[in-house]
Protein backbone atom coordinates (compact mmCIF):
# COMPACT_ATOMS: atom_id res chain seq x y z
CA UNK A 1 0.00 0.00 0.00
CA UNK A 2 1.42 3.58 -1.13
CA UNK A 3 2.20 5.65 1.57
CA UNK A 4 -0.84 8.26 0.65
CA UNK A 5 -3.27 5.21 0.66
CA UNK A 6 -1.89 4.77 4.29
CA UNK A 7 -3.33 8.12 5.74
CA UNK A 8 -6.61 7.69 3.73
CA UNK A 9 -6.68 4.82 5.16
CA UNK A 10 -5.88 5.94 8.42
CA UNK A 11 -8.42 8.58 7.95
CA UNK A 12 -11.12 5.71 7.01
CA UNK A 13 -10.38 3.58 10.49
CA UNK A 14 -10.95 7.02 12.30
CA UNK A 15 -14.38 7.26 10.70
CA UNK A 16 -15.66 6.04 14.08
CA UNK A 17 -14.45 8.57 16.56
CA UNK A 18 -15.33 11.14 13.98
CA UNK A 19 -18.97 10.10 13.55
CA UNK A 20 -18.96 10.21 18.02
CA UNK A 21 -17.53 13.81 17.51
CA UNK A 22 -19.88 14.55 14.79
CA UNK A 23 -22.44 12.88 17.24
CA UNK A 24 -21.15 15.19 20.07
CA UNK A 25 -21.04 18.68 18.08
CA UNK A 26 -24.25 18.11 16.15
CA UNK A 27 -26.72 15.66 17.63
CA UNK A 28 -28.02 16.54 20.74
CA UNK A 29 -31.49 18.36 21.92
CA UNK A 30 -31.89 21.71 20.99
CA UNK A 31 -31.19 23.43 24.17
CA UNK A 32 -27.92 21.88 25.18
CA UNK A 33 -24.21 23.00 24.35
CA UNK A 34 -22.03 20.68 23.20
CA UNK A 35 -18.62 21.29 25.46
CA UNK A 36 -16.17 19.31 23.37
CA UNK A 37 -14.92 17.45 26.70
CA UNK A 38 -15.85 13.67 26.41
CA UNK A 39 -16.35 13.53 30.05
CA UNK A 40 -16.20 15.95 32.82
CA UNK A 41 -12.84 15.19 33.84
CA UNK A 42 -11.56 16.01 31.07
CA UNK A 43 -12.02 19.63 31.89
CA UNK A 44 -9.04 18.83 34.23
CA UNK A 45 -7.09 18.47 31.37
CA UNK A 46 -7.27 21.94 29.87
CA UNK A 47 -6.87 23.52 33.33
CA UNK A 48 -3.48 22.66 33.49
CA UNK A 49 -3.29 23.67 29.89
CA UNK A 50 -5.15 26.90 31.18
CA UNK A 51 -1.73 27.51 32.94
CA UNK A 52 0.04 28.25 30.08
CA UNK A 53 -2.82 30.67 29.00
CA UNK A 54 -3.34 32.75 31.43
CA UNK A 55 -1.17 31.67 33.92
CA UNK A 56 2.81 32.53 34.17
CA UNK A 57 3.66 29.18 32.85
CA UNK A 58 6.78 28.98 30.00
CA UNK A 59 7.99 25.49 30.30
CA UNK A 60 7.01 23.86 34.04
CA UNK A 61 3.88 24.79 35.61
CA UNK A 62 1.95 25.08 39.03
CA UNK A 63 -0.56 22.07 40.02
CA UNK A 64 -3.97 24.53 39.21
CA UNK A 65 -5.94 22.18 41.48
CA UNK A 66 -3.38 22.83 44.91
CA UNK A 67 -3.91 25.53 47.04
CA UNK A 68 -0.99 26.96 47.88
CA UNK A 69 -0.58 29.92 45.42
CA UNK A 70 3.42 29.35 46.28
CA UNK A 71 3.22 26.21 45.69
CA UNK A 72 6.57 25.23 43.10
CA UNK A 73 6.13 24.85 39.43
CA UNK A 74 7.08 21.06 38.81
CA UNK A 75 4.87 20.30 36.39
CA UNK A 76 5.40 19.26 32.55
CA UNK A 77 3.53 17.20 30.05
CA UNK A 78 4.29 17.61 26.54
CA UNK A 79 0.73 17.12 25.72
CA UNK A 80 -0.55 19.75 28.26
CA UNK A 81 2.58 22.00 27.12
CA UNK A 82 1.51 22.11 23.57
CA UNK A 83 -2.77 22.94 24.12
CA UNK A 84 -1.53 25.78 26.69
CA UNK A 85 0.13 27.38 24.07
CA UNK A 86 -2.06 26.41 21.11
CA UNK A 87 -4.90 27.68 23.85
CA UNK A 88 -2.95 30.50 24.77
CA UNK A 89 -2.09 31.63 20.46
CA UNK A 90 -5.17 30.66 18.89
CA UNK A 91 -7.56 31.95 21.58
CA UNK A 92 -9.90 29.46 21.04
CA UNK A 93 -12.56 27.37 23.05
CA UNK A 94 -10.98 25.19 24.95
CA UNK A 95 -13.26 21.71 24.41
CA UNK A 96 -12.94 22.40 20.89
CA UNK A 97 -9.04 22.50 20.94
CA UNK A 98 -8.96 19.13 22.56
CA UNK A 99 -11.08 17.40 20.22
CA UNK A 100 -9.35 18.61 17.08
CA UNK A 101 -5.98 17.00 19.23
CA UNK A 102 -7.57 13.75 19.70
CA UNK A 103 -8.89 13.70 15.85
CA UNK A 104 -5.52 14.39 14.89
CA UNK A 105 -3.63 12.17 17.01
CA UNK A 106 -6.53 9.68 16.30
CA UNK A 107 -5.47 9.79 12.94
CA UNK A 108 -1.58 9.47 13.81
CA UNK A 109 -2.21 6.73 15.96
CA UNK A 110 -3.88 4.54 13.30
CA UNK A 111 -1.75 5.36 10.68
CA UNK A 112 1.03 3.30 12.86
CA UNK A 113 -1.17 1.09 13.10
CA UNK A 114 -1.37 0.61 9.42
CA UNK A 115 2.80 0.70 9.43
CA UNK A 116 2.96 -2.02 12.30
CA UNK A 117 0.21 -4.35 10.33
CA UNK A 118 2.02 -3.57 7.00
CA UNK A 119 5.29 -5.00 8.22
CA UNK A 120 4.04 -8.00 10.05
CA UNK A 121 1.22 -9.21 7.68
CA UNK A 122 2.84 -10.62 4.24
CA UNK A 123 -0.35 -11.34 2.41
CA UNK A 124 -0.94 -7.72 0.83
CA UNK A 125 -5.27 -8.75 0.24
CA UNK A 126 -5.44 -9.57 4.48
CA UNK A 127 -3.65 -6.22 5.78
CA UNK A 128 -6.48 -4.23 5.87
CA UNK A 129 -8.77 -6.44 7.15
CA UNK A 130 -6.24 -7.15 9.77
CA UNK A 131 -5.81 -3.24 10.46
CA UNK A 132 -9.88 -2.56 10.90
CA UNK A 133 -9.39 -5.61 13.27
CA UNK A 134 -6.92 -4.18 15.25
CA UNK A 135 -8.07 -1.28 15.51
CA UNK A 136 -12.12 -1.90 15.89
CA UNK A 137 -12.32 -5.78 16.82
CA UNK A 138 -12.89 -6.58 20.83
CA UNK A 139 -14.37 -9.31 22.44
CA UNK A 140 -17.66 -10.71 23.51
CA UNK A 141 -18.89 -8.52 26.54
CA UNK A 142 -21.76 -6.98 24.41
CA UNK A 143 -23.23 -10.66 23.21
CA UNK A 144 -22.47 -11.74 27.24
CA UNK A 145 -24.15 -8.73 28.48
CA UNK A 146 -27.27 -9.68 25.58
CA UNK A 147 -27.44 -12.93 27.16
CA UNK A 148 -27.79 -12.11 30.92
CA UNK A 149 -30.30 -9.55 29.65
CA UNK A 150 -32.28 -12.02 28.19
CA UNK A 151 -31.95 -14.57 30.92
CA UNK A 152 -31.69 -13.53 34.15
CA UNK A 153 -32.30 -9.65 33.85
CA UNK A 154 -35.38 -9.52 31.28
CA UNK A 155 -37.67 -8.87 33.94
CA UNK A 156 -35.81 -5.86 35.82
CA UNK A 157 -34.62 -3.62 32.46
CA UNK A 158 -34.20 -3.06 28.95
CA UNK A 159 -31.36 -4.19 27.06
CA UNK A 160 -29.05 -0.80 26.74
CA UNK A 161 -29.54 -1.10 30.95
CA UNK A 162 -27.66 -4.78 30.61
CA UNK A 163 -25.80 -4.73 26.99
CA UNK A 164 -22.67 -3.35 28.60
CA UNK A 165 -23.42 -4.99 32.17
CA UNK A 166 -19.72 -6.82 32.11
CA UNK A 167 -17.80 -3.88 30.44
CA UNK A 168 -16.33 -1.88 32.63
CA UNK A 169 -17.58 2.03 33.45
CA UNK A 170 -20.38 0.88 30.94
CA UNK A 171 -17.55 0.41 28.26
CA UNK A 172 -16.21 3.74 29.09
CA UNK A 173 -12.75 2.02 30.59
CA UNK A 174 -12.01 0.79 27.03
CA UNK A 175 -11.12 -2.95 27.21
CA UNK A 176 -9.82 -2.65 23.26
CA UNK A 177 -7.90 -0.87 21.04
CA UNK A 178 -9.78 1.73 19.08
CA UNK A 179 -12.68 2.77 21.27
CA UNK A 180 -9.86 4.90 24.04
CA UNK A 181 -9.06 6.98 20.91
CA UNK A 182 -12.63 8.98 21.78
CA UNK A 183 -9.93 10.61 24.87
CA UNK A 184 -7.71 13.24 23.12
CA UNK A 185 -4.99 12.62 26.05
CA UNK A 186 -5.71 8.75 25.20
CA UNK A 187 -5.12 8.81 21.28
CA UNK A 188 -1.78 10.99 22.46
CA UNK A 189 -0.69 8.23 24.83
CA UNK A 190 -1.49 5.38 21.88
CA UNK A 191 0.19 7.39 19.44
CA UNK A 192 3.34 7.54 21.40
CA UNK A 193 3.56 3.66 22.28
CA UNK A 194 2.97 2.92 18.87
CA UNK A 195 5.55 4.51 17.73
CA UNK A 196 8.04 3.52 20.23
CA UNK A 197 6.30 -0.24 19.06
CA UNK A 198 7.34 0.28 16.06
CA UNK A 199 10.63 1.99 15.92
CA UNK A 200 11.52 -1.50 17.97
CA UNK A 201 10.54 -3.29 14.82
CA UNK A 202 12.69 -1.26 12.89
CA UNK A 203 15.69 -2.21 15.06
CA UNK A 204 15.56 1.80 16.05
CA UNK A 205 16.16 1.97 19.51
CA UNK A 206 17.27 5.36 20.07
CA UNK A 207 13.88 6.42 18.63
CA UNK A 208 12.13 3.89 20.28
CA UNK A 209 14.18 5.00 23.65
CA UNK A 210 12.98 8.42 22.95
CA UNK A 211 9.86 7.96 22.54
CA UNK A 212 9.19 6.09 26.05
CA UNK A 213 11.03 8.98 27.53
CA UNK A 214 8.62 11.50 26.22
CA UNK A 215 5.82 8.79 27.37
CA UNK A 216 7.33 8.79 30.86
CA UNK A 217 6.84 13.16 30.75
CA UNK A 218 2.98 12.27 29.28
CA UNK A 219 2.02 9.52 31.92
CA UNK A 220 3.16 7.54 34.26
CA UNK A 221 0.88 4.24 33.55
CA UNK A 222 1.31 4.10 29.85
CA UNK A 223 4.34 4.42 30.26
CA UNK A 224 5.39 2.03 32.78
CA UNK A 225 3.67 -0.09 30.56
CA UNK A 226 5.78 0.09 27.48
CA UNK A 227 8.77 0.63 29.30
CA UNK A 228 8.57 -3.08 30.79
CA UNK A 229 7.45 -4.44 28.22
CA UNK A 230 10.16 -3.08 25.95
CA UNK A 231 12.82 -4.19 29.03
CA UNK A 232 11.44 -7.66 29.74
CA UNK A 233 11.75 -8.44 26.06
CA UNK A 234 14.95 -6.84 25.86
CA UNK A 235 16.32 -9.03 28.41
CA UNK A 236 14.68 -12.13 26.99
CA UNK A 237 16.39 -11.28 23.44
CA UNK A 238 19.63 -10.44 24.98
CA UNK A 239 20.61 -12.92 27.69
CA UNK A 240 18.01 -15.70 26.99
CA UNK A 241 17.72 -16.01 22.85
CA UNK A 242 21.02 -14.00 23.06
CA UNK A 243 19.51 -12.74 19.58
CA UNK A 244 22.00 -10.58 17.49
CA UNK A 245 18.56 -8.29 17.18
CA UNK A 246 19.61 -6.12 20.25
CA UNK A 247 22.99 -5.02 21.12
CA UNK A 248 24.41 -4.20 24.53
CA UNK A 249 24.56 -0.70 23.85
CA UNK A 250 20.58 -1.30 23.30
CA UNK A 251 20.38 -2.87 26.55
CA UNK A 252 21.77 0.03 27.93
CA UNK A 253 19.99 2.30 26.39
CA UNK A 254 16.73 0.75 27.60
CA UNK A 255 17.95 -0.20 31.21
CA UNK A 256 18.72 4.31 31.34
CA UNK A 257 15.16 5.16 30.03
CA UNK A 258 13.69 2.66 33.02
CA UNK A 259 16.51 4.17 35.13
CA UNK A 260 14.93 7.17 34.21
CA UNK A 261 11.46 6.52 34.77
CA UNK A 262 12.07 5.24 38.57
CA UNK A 263 14.08 8.30 39.40
CA UNK A 264 11.69 10.72 38.18
CA UNK A 265 8.31 9.62 39.62
CA UNK A 266 9.74 7.77 42.47
CA UNK A 267 12.65 10.35 43.63
CA UNK A 268 12.62 13.80 41.68
CA UNK A 269 9.09 14.40 41.99
CA UNK A 270 8.28 12.76 45.34
CA UNK A 271 10.60 15.63 46.50
CA UNK A 272 7.72 18.20 46.73
CA UNK A 273 4.51 17.98 49.26
CA UNK A 274 2.11 18.59 46.29
CA UNK A 275 3.73 15.19 44.45
CA UNK A 276 3.27 12.99 47.51
CA UNK A 277 -0.25 14.10 47.53
CA UNK A 278 -1.25 13.14 44.40
CA UNK A 279 0.56 10.23 44.44
CA UNK A 280 -2.10 9.64 47.38
CA UNK A 281 -5.14 10.38 45.76
CA UNK A 282 -4.92 8.46 42.70
CA UNK A 283 -3.77 5.12 44.69
CA UNK A 284 -7.09 3.94 44.30
CA UNK A 285 -8.53 0.36 44.08
CA UNK A 286 -9.67 0.44 40.34
CA UNK A 287 -9.62 -3.14 39.13
CA UNK A 288 -11.37 -5.64 37.26
CA UNK A 289 -12.47 -9.17 37.32
CA UNK A 290 -12.75 -12.41 35.73
CA UNK A 291 -16.61 -11.96 34.14
CA UNK A 292 -14.67 -8.77 33.06
CA UNK A 293 -11.17 -9.41 31.38
CA UNK A 294 -12.56 -13.12 30.10
CA UNK A 295 -15.24 -12.01 27.73
CA UNK A 296 -12.90 -9.04 26.86
CA UNK A 297 -10.20 -10.85 25.76
CA UNK A 298 -11.31 -14.63 25.18
CA UNK A 299 -11.12 -13.84 21.11
CA UNK A 300 -7.00 -12.70 21.11
CA UNK A 301 -6.57 -15.31 23.45
CA UNK A 302 -7.97 -17.84 21.35
CA UNK A 303 -6.73 -16.26 18.22
CA UNK A 304 -3.18 -16.70 20.35
CA UNK A 305 -3.58 -20.34 21.37
CA UNK A 306 -4.30 -21.19 17.64
CA UNK A 307 -0.76 -19.79 16.64
CA UNK A 308 0.53 -21.76 19.11
CA UNK A 309 -1.85 -25.03 19.21
CA UNK A 310 1.09 -27.51 18.15
CA UNK A 311 4.64 -27.96 19.46
CA UNK A 312 5.86 -27.24 15.91
CA UNK A 313 3.38 -24.51 15.48
CA UNK A 314 4.68 -23.28 19.01
CA UNK A 315 8.45 -23.50 17.95
CA UNK A 316 8.04 -21.73 14.51
CA UNK A 317 6.01 -18.97 16.06
CA UNK A 318 8.52 -18.26 19.13
CA UNK A 319 11.38 -18.28 16.50
CA UNK A 320 10.31 -14.62 15.24
CA UNK A 321 11.47 -11.87 17.53
CA UNK A 322 8.24 -10.22 16.91
CA UNK A 323 6.50 -13.21 18.56
CA UNK A 324 8.55 -12.66 21.24
CA UNK A 325 7.91 -9.09 21.69
CA UNK A 326 4.25 -9.28 21.27
CA UNK A 327 3.89 -12.12 23.70
CA UNK A 328 6.10 -9.70 26.40
CA UNK A 329 3.60 -7.23 25.52
CA UNK A 330 0.10 -9.00 26.32
CA UNK A 331 1.63 -10.81 29.30
CA UNK A 332 3.14 -7.92 31.16
CA UNK A 333 0.04 -5.74 29.72
CA UNK A 334 -2.64 -8.26 31.41
CA UNK A 335 -0.31 -8.52 34.86
CA UNK A 336 -0.30 -4.86 35.50
CA UNK A 337 -3.89 -4.91 34.53
CA UNK A 338 -4.52 -7.66 37.68
CA UNK A 339 -1.51 -6.13 39.53
CA UNK A 340 -3.47 -5.93 43.08
CA UNK A 341 -3.45 -9.33 42.99
CA UNK A 342 0.18 -8.89 44.21
CA UNK A 343 0.39 -5.39 45.43
CA UNK A 344 -1.45 -2.31 46.53
CA UNK A 345 -3.67 -1.84 43.93
CA UNK A 346 -3.00 1.98 41.93
CA UNK A 347 -5.70 2.10 39.09
CA UNK A 348 -5.09 -1.10 37.88
CA UNK A 349 -8.00 -0.53 35.13
CA UNK A 350 -5.59 2.29 33.79
CA UNK A 351 -3.26 -0.03 32.33
CA UNK A 352 -6.03 -1.83 29.88
CA UNK A 353 -7.29 0.54 27.29
CA UNK A 354 -6.67 -1.90 24.69
CA UNK A 355 -3.17 -2.43 25.42
CA UNK A 356 -3.73 -5.99 26.84
CA UNK A 357 -5.90 -6.67 23.81
CA UNK A 358 -3.59 -5.19 21.12
CA UNK A 359 -0.55 -6.98 22.48
CA UNK A 360 -2.36 -10.66 21.90
CA UNK A 361 -4.18 -9.36 19.05
CA UNK A 362 -0.53 -8.81 17.24
CA UNK A 363 0.92 -11.84 18.67
CA UNK A 364 -1.83 -14.10 17.39
CA UNK A 365 -1.62 -12.49 13.73
CA UNK A 366 0.01 -16.48 12.33
CA UNK A 367 -3.88 -17.81 13.83
CA UNK A 368 -6.01 -14.70 11.95
CA UNK A 369 -4.14 -15.18 8.71
CA UNK A 370 -4.60 -18.92 9.18
CA UNK A 371 -8.08 -18.95 9.63
CA UNK A 372 -8.39 -16.25 6.33
CA UNK A 373 -6.40 -18.32 4.42
CA UNK A 374 -8.76 -21.21 5.31
CA UNK A 375 -11.52 -19.67 4.22
CA UNK A 376 -10.30 -17.51 1.45
CA UNK A 377 -9.30 -21.23 -0.58
CA UNK A 378 -12.29 -23.04 0.30
CA UNK A 379 -15.34 -22.89 -2.42
CA UNK A 380 -18.31 -23.87 0.44
CA UNK A 381 -20.46 -21.05 1.11
CA UNK A 382 -21.07 -22.18 4.63
CA UNK A 383 -17.37 -21.33 5.38
CA UNK A 384 -17.99 -17.66 4.42
CA UNK A 385 -21.07 -16.93 5.89
CA UNK A 386 -19.10 -18.22 9.45
CA UNK A 387 -16.42 -15.78 8.49
CA UNK A 388 -19.60 -13.11 8.10
CA UNK A 389 -20.69 -14.35 11.80
CA UNK A 390 -17.22 -14.50 13.03
CA UNK A 391 -16.54 -11.49 11.99
CA UNK A 392 -19.40 -9.71 13.38
CA UNK A 393 -18.57 -10.99 16.35
CA UNK A 394 -14.95 -9.74 17.01
CA UNK A 395 -16.31 -5.93 15.82
CA UNK A 396 -19.23 -6.51 18.10
CA UNK A 397 -18.39 -4.87 21.09
CA UNK A 398 -17.96 -1.60 19.20
CA UNK A 399 -20.45 -1.90 17.36
CA UNK A 400 -22.80 -1.82 19.86
CA UNK A 401 -21.53 0.51 21.96
CA UNK A 402 -21.20 3.30 19.27
CA UNK A 403 -24.53 3.05 18.01
CA UNK A 404 -25.58 3.01 21.66
CA UNK A 405 -23.82 5.92 22.39
CA UNK A 406 -24.48 7.64 19.65
CA UNK A 407 -28.12 6.77 18.78
CA UNK A 408 -28.61 7.80 22.71
CA UNK A 409 -27.20 11.33 22.59
CA UNK A 410 -24.37 9.90 25.18
CA UNK A 411 -21.51 11.25 23.32
CA UNK A 412 -19.76 13.41 25.90
CA UNK A 413 -20.63 16.57 28.08
CA UNK A 414 -23.60 18.59 26.85
CA UNK A 415 -24.49 21.63 29.12
CA UNK A 416 -28.37 22.87 29.47
CA UNK A 417 -29.07 26.30 28.62
CA UNK A 418 -29.21 26.96 32.46
CA UNK A 419 -25.47 25.72 32.84
CA UNK A 420 -24.42 27.21 29.95
CA UNK A 421 -25.31 30.54 31.16
CA UNK A 422 -24.05 30.21 35.00
CA UNK A 423 -20.76 29.34 33.41
CA UNK A 424 -21.27 32.35 31.10
CA UNK A 425 -21.88 34.61 34.34
CA UNK A 426 -18.75 33.78 36.10
CA UNK A 427 -16.81 33.85 32.32
CA UNK A 428 -17.79 37.76 32.78
CA UNK A 429 -16.65 38.26 36.21
CA UNK A 430 -13.15 39.42 35.76
CA UNK A 431 -11.98 39.14 39.56
CA UNK A 432 -10.44 35.91 40.96
CA UNK A 433 -11.55 34.09 44.15
CA UNK A 434 -13.47 30.61 45.11
CA UNK A 435 -16.02 29.18 43.74
CA UNK A 436 -17.77 27.19 45.87
CA UNK A 437 -20.61 24.33 44.94
CA UNK A 438 -22.03 21.07 46.17
CA UNK A 439 -19.98 17.53 45.67
CA UNK A 440 -23.04 16.93 43.96
CA UNK A 441 -21.90 19.37 40.73
CA UNK A 442 -18.03 19.35 40.90
CA UNK A 443 -18.46 18.79 37.56
CA UNK A 444 -19.53 22.39 36.98
CA UNK A 445 -17.57 23.10 39.30
CA UNK A 446 -14.39 22.30 37.85
CA UNK A 447 -15.65 23.81 34.32
CA UNK A 448 -16.58 27.15 35.97
CA UNK A 449 -12.65 26.96 37.06
CA UNK A 450 -11.99 26.42 33.75
CA UNK A 451 -13.91 28.79 32.02
CA UNK A 452 -13.52 31.78 34.26
CA UNK A 453 -10.96 33.75 36.62
CA UNK A 454 -12.18 31.40 40.09
CA UNK A 455 -11.03 28.89 41.33
CA UNK A 456 -13.06 25.51 42.28
CA UNK A 457 -13.51 24.59 46.00
CA UNK A 458 -14.03 20.93 45.11
CA UNK A 459 -13.80 20.47 41.50
CA UNK A 460 -13.03 16.69 41.85
CA UNK A 461 -14.47 14.05 44.37
CA UNK A 462 -10.24 12.79 44.17
CA UNK A 463 -8.32 15.33 43.70
CA UNK A 464 -9.32 18.08 45.28
CA UNK A 465 -6.77 18.90 48.16
CA UNK A 466 -7.64 19.24 51.41
CA UNK A 467 -10.86 18.15 50.91
CA UNK A 468 -12.33 16.80 54.14
CA UNK A 469 -11.53 20.29 55.83
CA UNK A 470 -13.23 21.75 52.61
CA UNK A 471 -16.45 19.21 53.27
CA UNK A 472 -16.73 20.40 56.41
CA UNK A 473 -16.84 24.20 55.57
CA UNK A 474 -19.45 23.65 52.96
CA UNK A 475 -21.48 21.77 55.40
CA UNK A 476 -21.07 24.46 57.80
CA UNK A 477 -21.87 26.84 55.44
CA UNK A 478 -24.66 25.02 54.26
CA UNK A 479 -26.10 24.28 57.65
CA UNK A 480 -25.11 27.11 60.18
CA UNK A 481 -24.13 29.75 56.94
CA UNK A 482 -20.54 29.65 59.33
CA UNK A 483 -18.03 31.24 56.75
CA UNK A 484 -14.55 29.75 56.29
CA UNK A 485 -11.83 31.87 57.14
CA UNK A 486 -10.19 30.87 53.88
CA UNK A 487 -13.26 32.77 52.43
CA UNK A 488 -12.59 36.51 54.00
CA UNK A 489 -9.54 37.29 52.17
CA UNK A 490 -10.86 36.95 48.68
CA UNK A 491 -14.10 37.07 46.90
CA UNK A 492 -16.28 34.16 47.31
CA UNK A 493 -19.53 32.82 45.87
CA UNK A 494 -21.84 29.96 46.35
CA UNK A 495 -23.56 28.18 43.38
CA UNK A 496 -26.78 25.80 44.26
CA UNK A 497 -29.40 23.76 41.99
CA UNK A 498 -32.42 25.09 42.75
CA UNK A 499 -34.06 21.70 42.97
CA UNK A 500 -31.30 19.90 45.49
CA UNK A 501 -33.33 20.24 48.65
CA UNK A 502 -30.53 18.97 50.40
CA UNK A 503 -29.59 22.92 49.88
CA UNK A 504 -33.01 24.47 49.46
CA UNK A 505 -34.04 23.69 53.07
CA UNK A 506 -31.65 25.66 55.31
CA UNK A 507 -32.84 29.14 53.53
CA UNK A 508 -29.76 30.97 52.96
CA UNK A 509 -29.56 34.46 53.61
CA UNK A 510 -26.53 35.20 51.98
CA UNK A 511 -27.28 38.11 49.16
CA UNK A 512 -28.29 36.35 45.56
CA UNK A 513 -26.66 37.84 42.72
CA UNK A 514 -27.50 35.74 40.13
CA UNK A 515 -30.70 33.59 39.03
CA UNK A 516 -31.69 31.48 36.29
CA UNK A 517 -34.41 28.91 35.99
CA UNK A 518 -31.65 26.37 37.37
CA UNK A 519 -29.18 27.63 39.57
CA UNK A 520 -28.87 30.57 42.02
CA UNK A 521 -25.23 32.26 42.73
CA UNK A 522 -24.75 33.78 46.48
CA UNK A 523 -21.97 36.09 47.50
CA UNK A 524 -20.18 34.95 50.26
CA UNK A 525 -18.05 37.67 50.33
Amino acid sequence: MRNNKKWLFALVLSLPILLFYCAHFFYHDKDRHPSGLIQWEHALYMISAKEYKTGDAVLLYQYPLDDNNKSPKIFFQPQTFILGYLWKWLDMDPGILLSIFGLIFTILTLRVAIEIIDILVTPIKYKPLIAMLFAWGGGILAICGLVLHFTFFKKTGTISDHLFFLDPGNGWWCLNFGRSLIYPFEAWYHFVFLFAILMVLRNKFLLASASMVLLTLSHPYSATELILIVFMWALVEFFYVRSAIIRKKDILLISAVLFFHVIYYGIILRQYEVSRIISKQVALDWGYKAWHFVPAYSLVWLLSFLSIKNIPLLQKHFSSFTARLFFCWGVVAFLLSVHGFAIKPVQPLHYTRGYVYAGFFLFGLPGIIYLLEQIDNSKRIIYKIVFGVCLLILLSDNLCWFYYNISGKNSGVVFSQDEQDLLHFFQQKKETGWVIGTEKRDDLTSCIQLYSSFKGWIPHPFLTFNIDSKRTALQHLITDQTIDERWTTTPAYFFMEKDDTSVARHSLTFPVIYENGSFKVFKIN
